[in-house]
């Protein structure tokens, strides 16, 4: 594990904006597209059983809004418009994040473009 020295010495070498490319590329962005989960709720509930699951799937239907799975209520937690704006609040709190840990770091916040 790096200290808080050992880090601001390599933001002084590299420079500030170096340093958040090299966070950000140590992300994963391997994450399920919100279509994907939408298509498939009934694998993304840890509520439901096997058997529950299998019901569903093929029944064709949300468990949830019970209306097919290609046309989810809008207010679904399982539509793909309600899970995208849930991944774009996710990327916004992830900026957040590294500008409060650089603020602690070096004093600076990184503008938002």
């Amino acid at each position: 594990m790096t200290t808080k020295e050992e880090v601001l010495e390599h933001i002084q070498d590299i420079g500030i904006h170096r340093y958040i490319k090299e966070l950000l590329a140590d992300h994963d962005y391997g994450e399920l597209s919100p279509d994907d989960v939408s298509r498939n709720p009934w694998l993304y509930d840890p509520a439901l059983t096997d058997e529950e699951r299998m019901f569903w799937k093929l029944k064709g239907d949300c468990h949830l809004c019970r209306i097919s799975v290609r046309y989810h209520k809008d207010d679904c937690c399982f539509s793909s418009t309600q899970l995208m704006y849930e991944q774009m609040n996710r990327h916004d709190q992830g900026i957040e994040y590294i500008n409060k840990y650089i603020d602690a770091l070096v004093g600076t916040k990184i503008k938002h473009v």
